[in-house]
């Protein structure tokens, strides 16, 4: 049980440990017009902190649901050849039927279904029709996911650190809204 949860004690420990890191900058950081004392400096980093475990298991669901789906049982018969006609099925109606509620939203939205559904398609084909090669797939997946995880860490840290940069303030959804 408790390695099934090392993946998410890995990334929350990294995600906290550079946000630290990214306030204490930010508190020391020149474009900071504000001084702060000995107190205030400790209750932003530790409200920093709960709000950032918070927006980790946000953020962690989506890894929790990947890692509920990972399973054998579904590719047994029939329910294997069921969900892997159900994907066709689901490929062909955003790749080729006109007017689906895909192509309705418009801009790129249809292209990324597509690629979605597909990349699905495959995936589950690939570890449905090739049984010995199965855990092989599912580990590197498993490991691509939690590069993106990492990646996207990352990138949000370097994002914000710029953003602070030119602005002065924490970016939120209102700030990166006026961006765009």
């Amino acid at each position: 049980m408790l390695s099934k949860l090392k993946p998410f004690f890995y990334l929350g420990i990294f995600y906290i440990i550079l946000s630290l890191i990214l306030r204490i900058i930010f508190i020391f950081h020149p474009i900071t017009t504000a001084s702060f004392g000995i107190l205030e400096s400790l209750k932003i980093l530790s409200v920093g902190l709960v709000t950032d475990i918070f927006v980790f298991i946000l953020a962690s669901s989506f890894l929790a649901v990947y890692f509920l789906f990972l399973s054998n049982s579904k590719y047994k018969k029939p329910y294997g050849y069921l969900i892997f006609g159900v994907l066709v099925l689901a490929f062909i109606y955003t790749a080729f039927v006109p007017g689906n509620i895909f192509k309705q939203y418009g801009g790129s939205f249809p292209e990324v279904a597509i690629a979605f559904v597909g990349l699905k398609t495959l995936l589950f084909g690939l570890m449905l029709f090739l049984t010995t090669q199965r855990i092989r797939i599912r580990n590197i997946l498993y490991f691509i996911t939690l590069f993106l995880y990492v990646l996207l860490i990352i990138f949000n840290a370097v994002s914000e650190y710029f953003f602070w940069n030119e602005f002065g303030v924490r970016y939120n959804f209102i700030a990166v809204d006026y961006l765009i």
